[in-house]
């Protein structure tokens, strides 16, 4: 489910790709000027300062990448951080995919403001595995060397890192580098291969432009696999591109899976079109968004409770957006304190559950804490809503069938897969699992093809209809029910299949009747008073006394001691219940008189072929004044059908 840091599965051996290549990524943290890229040149021979400025200044701006073979045909993807305060962001948007930190501590100077800055942050992004170097072990003293490991052992002591190698290094004297790169081998054979799944994100760190592959972009893969040809999407924007080409660590080939590096030539997109901080997802997997729901830890180093609607910098992949923080469960967050906070940005980032988050103050910029993303396209609701606040902390604890299920519960009206997939990170095949999986216990059901229910919203929405039938039924009491297009106005924005289904569903279980196109709950006769039973005989009566010549409406509330709303209130049950039918406004007729007029002009076309409104009249013995409604109605019903003046058989 958690694609941005899932460990664990395999494709299979027949898959046709590279399945060690590049599956651990490494990320250097340290202070500046501690010798973080001179190490990863002794260890690689690659040297990751690329920019001229880099070179001229000694110190390292932006990121930069290398590569390093380990034993057993591992090859470890290695991206080395800038160490200046000024240029964390940069640092921030290349250790999102780490899965291991090489931290850099100099021997003559020990642990630094950036030490901790870097280390609070690898700590917020859930990073678990680490190697520890203590440079510069030539120009300190051993007793110096001694209290700078026994400071780094203070600093990782009761977290994840606590027992990690720290080992000393100098790149002058080669002292302590086959250690690291022993070390690093050895943890990284402890560490789980990310889950491939079938959502592709890659989170762009580079751009640029090469001659006969157009725009490229470099970034960790954090899952899926590409492959040449493929159509996938840029976010945000949008914009479909197809791959061109792909490379791990400079070589092209066949398919990049997640945990490796990854260069792709994209057809579609200039360099112009996209940036640092988009990302490159399968299409309909993943959103941009700029409201998230949030699990937020305030690092106890914080100088100050962070107030609702704070102004942050939220840095998530290689991205960095503005925004504001708005706790769900109170007013502010104490420095050491987390809870379920909202996040609003003022730019869309690309985000999925799981995934793991820095917040920097605005102005100065400094690190103050992080968290877990729980729900990337959050809804509008109340601050301190005790509902929202459970679906948090199910989203927090729960696995992911019962994450998809929660989302379902909550939906009063169903929810296609397009909809889930952008909130729970993963792609359709794991999700067409969970959804399966849901479907054979019974707790989600499919009313229309791609729309999915929760039992109990299905539940919820039968007892809305019973609810809106009881009240109609209660006003209009001698009606046969309520029409089903009045139904559906009433209950909303209830898609019709659904309706559909759903009526069909409570007929079938004997919690509602269905009769021409009207439905009604209880039972399926309508219960009438002594006066309205009376009334009803009465009607009938007079109806079938001259079958083809009966009274109009406003005669049998003359020809009786009915009161006029009675009569017109059962005359329109009779019709809802299909014992009367209404030829025209204020002209009814009973339903055999019209079956025996059927049969009887049956008889006669089938012998004449053809006859005129006089001539079936006079078949009936009726007037033109009933005569002409009668055979328009047998019309309607398709027994008959006009040719000219005349009248034939229909078929």
């Amino acid at each position: 489910m958690r694609a941005g840091r899932q460990r664990g599965d395999r494709v299979s051996a027949n898959s046709g790709i590279d399945q060690t290549s590049g599956r651990v990524i490494l990320g250097t943290a340290g202070h500046i000027d501690h010798g973080k890229t001179a190490l990863i040149i002794a260890l690689t021979g690659i040297d990751t300062d690329r920019l001229q400025e880099e070179k001229s200044r000694g110190i390292s701006i932006d990121l930069g990448f290398a590569h390093m073979d380990l034993p057993g045909g591992l090859t470890m993807g290695i991206v080395d951080v800038p160490g200046h305060e000024r240029f964390v962001k940069n640092m921030l948007a290349g250790v999102g995919g780490i899965d291991l930190v090489l931290f850099v501590v100099a021997c003559d100077e020990g642990i630094m403001p950036q030490t901790r800055e870097h280390f609070d942050i690898v700590s917020l992004l859930d990073v678990r595995h680490a190697v520890f170097a203590l440079t510069k072990s030539d120009l300190a003293e051993l007793e110096m060397a001694d209290l700078v490991r026994d400071e780094v052992e203070g600093m990782i002591k009761d977290t994840w890192f606590e027992g990690s190698p720290i080992i000393p290094t100098s790149v002058k004297t080669g002292c302590g580098v086959e250690e690291v790169r022993k070390a690093l081998a050895d943890v990284a054979g402890k560490i789980r291969a990310r889950k491939i799944g079938s959502a592709v994100r890659l989170p762009v760190d580079r751009v640029f432009t090469m001659t006969g592959r157009g725009t490229v972009v470099t970034g960790t893969l954090w899952s899926g696999a590409v492959r040449r040809e493929d159509r996938l999407q840029v976010l945000p924007g949008e914009k479909t591109v197809r791959v061109r080409s792909v490379e791990v660590h400079g070589h092209e080939v066949d398919a990049a899976i997640a945990g490796q590096r990854t260069a792709l030539g994209l057809h579609g997109v200039e360099k112009s079109g996209i940036e640092r901080g988009y990302s490159i997802v399968s299409p309909g997997d993943f959103p941009a968004t700029t409201r998230l729901e949030t699990k937020l830890r305030l690092l106890a180093t914080s100088p100050r409770d962070l107030k609702m609607g704070s102004r942050i910098r939220f840095h998530l992949g290689s991205s960095e957006a503005m925004g504001r923080v708005y706790s769900l469960e109170g007013d502010r967050l104490e420095p050491g304190g987390s809870g379920f906070a909202q996040v609003r940005l003022e730019t869309p980032v690309v985000a999925g559950l799981g995934d793991r988050f820095v917040l920097r103050t605005y102005s100065p910029m400094r690190t103050i804490g992080g968290g877990t993303v729980l729900d990337p396209l959050a809804p509008k609701h109340k601050m301190h809503d005790e509902r929202t606040t459970e679906r948090l902390h199910l989203l927090e604890i729960a696995d992911g069938e019962r994450i998809v299920e929660a989302y379902f519960e909550e939906a009063d009206l169903g929810l296609r897969k397009a909809a889930i997939r952008l909130r729970v990170n993963c792609g359709t095949t794991e999700l067409d699992t969970l959804i399966g999986r849901l479907i054979d216990t019974g707790r989600v059901l499919e009313p229309s093809s791609g729309l999915y229910i929760h039992i109990d919203a299905v539940e919820r929405l039968e007892k809305k209809i019973e609810a809106i039938l009881g009240r109609f039924q209660a006003v209009e009491r001698l009606a046969w029910g309520m029409p089903k297009e009045e139904l559906r106005e009433r209950l909303g924005s209830v898609e019709m299949p659904l309706t559909n289904w759903l009526l069909d569903r409570m007929e079938s279980r004997g919690r509602l009747f269905a009769k021409k196109g009207n439905v009604r709950v209880g039972t399926g006769e309508v219960e009438l008073t002594p006066e309205e039973a009376k009334a009803r005989a009465l009607i009938i009566a007079m109806l079938k006394k001259e079958p083809f010549q009966p009274p109009s409406e406003k005669n049998i509330e003359k020809q009786s001691d009915l009161k006029p709303e009675t009569v017109r209130k059962v005359i329109a049950l009779l019709v809802g219940d299909g014992e009367v039918v209404r030829l025209e406004p204020g002209l009814v007729m009973h339903a055999t008189a019209i079956e025996a007029a059927g049969v009887a002009i049956t008889e006669y076309l089938r012998e004449h072929g053809e006859a005129t409104a006089s001539d079936l009249k006079g078949v009936l013995g009726t007037t033109r004044k009933y005569a002409v409604p009668l055979l328009e109605h047998l019309d309607r019903i398709g027994v008959t059908r006009r040719v000219g003046a005349n009248r034939r058989l229909v078929g």
